[in-house]
């Protein structure tokens, strides 16, 4: 495998991006050669999160594991799921950020993590027959098509178009980081909902119009070194960018997720999320494939794992 440097990508999906936690713990307990060599961190939806937390408390990443699992079991627990009234998806992830990073990490994170996020622009002066109708529950629980840029979202009352990417570097307090990686997983479901603001600004997951990242475009990596794009989805393997060395374990995944929606995670997982030994499959399957991944470039560093985990899983 070429030399660095390199830059990690996580591609997320909603929370089975339990895999990308997986992949993260293995890297940093057998991949020192590569940790070395990565200069930018990046991803999109739950992906980000893995990367930020790689970035700046890397021993607390099976911490956030349990924290995620503990969710999925809560949800499972409510009459609704994570649409039962009183109950806020957003800021119960709010809390879990805010517990697992540190006090310095917007600090370490700046210039080294990339987080790509969609606009949405307010407008008071859409046509009435260009504004979308409030769905049903039933129409909201339809698979989700892929929306394209004229398209029109209404959330918490208000009209909103599809504005600009933009590709977020610097924080300048721990509560802005956070803020922004709410808004890289946010997704445009539910009509109720309110999107996150940033210095006055809404933001929602890029892929709710770009789709999932096959190449680590959306994160605007500098141009000089290598894409690692770890993709829990078979279907992100398909494309072999010319400009980038394919390294990620995009070449090696197991999963059988190419033949569903692109956006089956987002209404699906994100308010009736898997059991907790699913996700802890997944998060095994991140583990299995990063050694393979290691071993195969010859990068693999033999050794006892260095974040033990109390569980029969690891």
């Amino acid at each position: 495998m070429e030399r660095g440097p390199y830059r990690l990508c996580f591609s997320g999906n909603s929370f089975l991006g339990l895999y990308d936690i997986g992949t993260a713990v293995c890297i940093l307990d057998h991949g020192k050669r590569v940790v070395n060599e990565v200069a930018s961190y990046g991803g999109v939806s739950a992906g980000v999160i893995a990367a930020a937390i790689m970035v700046s408390a890397p021993e607390r990443l099976l911490q956030y594991f349990e924290a995620v699992t503990s969710l999925s079991t809560r949800i499972h627990s409510l009459p609704q799921g994570a649409m039962t009234p009183g109950f806020d998806l957003m800021q119960e992830l709010r809390h879990i950020l805010y517990t697992i990073l540190k006090e310095d990490c917007h600090t370490v994170c700046s210039n080294r993590l990339h987080v790509p996020l969609q606009e949405l622009v307010t407008t008071d002066d859409i046509p009435v027959h260009m504004r979308r109708r409030d769905e049903t529950l039933e129409q909201e629980l339809q698979p989700l098509r892929p929306p394209v840029k004229t398209d029109i979202v209404r959330l918490a009352g208000k009209d909103f178009k599809f504005g600009q990417k933009h590709v977020v570097t610097e924080f300048s307090t721990k509560a802005a980081l956070i803020e922004t990686l709410v808004a890289a997983v946010f997704y445009p479901s539910l009509p109720s909902s309110t999107p996150p603001q940033i210095m006055g600004k809404y933001y929602i997951d890029v892929t709710a119009l770009s789709g999932t990242p096959r190449d680590g475009a959306d994160c605007a990596f500098p141009p000089a070194g290598h894409v690692i794009m770890v993709a829990p989805n078979k279907a992100a393997g398909y494309a072999k960018t010319p400009d980038n060395l394919t390294l990620g374990l995009r070449d090696i995944s197991r999963e059988n997720h190419q033949a569903q929606p692109q956006h089956m995670f987002r209404l699906g997982d994100g308010l009736y999320p898997p059991r907790k030994e699913e996700m802890e499959k997944r998060f095994l399957d991140g583990v299995q494939e990063a050694k393979e991944f290691l071993r195969k470039f010859r990068m693999y560093d033999e050794g006892h794992d260095s974040f033990p985990y109390k569980s029969t899983i690891y």
